[in-house]
Formats: C-alpha cells, structure tokens, sequence
C-alpha cells in the first residue's frame, strides 16, 4: 500500500486472503487504509510460485516450459498460429484452475 507516496506494509492481522483454490481476492478485516494519490494509489506486491529453487517446481511443470520454448524458439510466429502446442496443455492441464466469474 501507499500512504503519501511512501510504501506501508500492512499487518498479515489487517487482511484475510483465501486460500489459492478460492481465487484471487483480498479482504480488509477493517476499513482499509485510504490511497493518497488519485491514481495508481494502492499497490499490492505479493510472491507466487512453487519455491525459490527450480527443482520445487513439479516436473510435468518444467517440462512444459522446455517445450514450450523449444516450440516457440522453432516456430517463431511464421505460421501465425499462436496456439499452445498439445503436448504443453496436456502436461500443464493437471495444474490448471478454472475460475469462475
């Protein structure tokens, strides 16, 4: 958060955020603290992930990204088809959530 253009951590007490298979959302556990700039007054930093080391990510998980970087290092957008490659979706399909609006 921002409080005249300096940043302000806000207690872990002050917020409630679900867990990550509830969706994305924040809720204050009292009024928030107001922004002090018109625009761009509130910002929220947070670290997503599976761990700071790459091996803490599963490995159906890397081995999408090495294809999908082979893919994309191979096809570089002269065929203009943009899609993910199959084999992609079908290893990151296991970690994927649907959310709904």
């Amino acid at each position: 958060m921002i409080l005249a253009d300096l940043a302000q951590t806000l207690s872990p007490d002050s917020y409630l955020a679900p867990p990550a298979s509830d969706g994305g959302c924040l809720v204050f556990t009292s009024a928030p603290p107001p922004p002090c700039r018109i625009a761009d007054g509130i910002e929220i930093d947070f670290s997503v992930g599976y761990g700071a080391s790459p091996n803490e990510t599963p490995e159906p998980l890397r081995r999408a990204i090495m294809v999908l970087a082979t893919h994309w290092r191979e096809n570089r957008g002269d065929d203009g088809d943009d899609a993910l490659p199959k084999s992609v979706l079908q290893l990151a399909s296991p970690f994927r959530r649907t959310r709904l609006a």
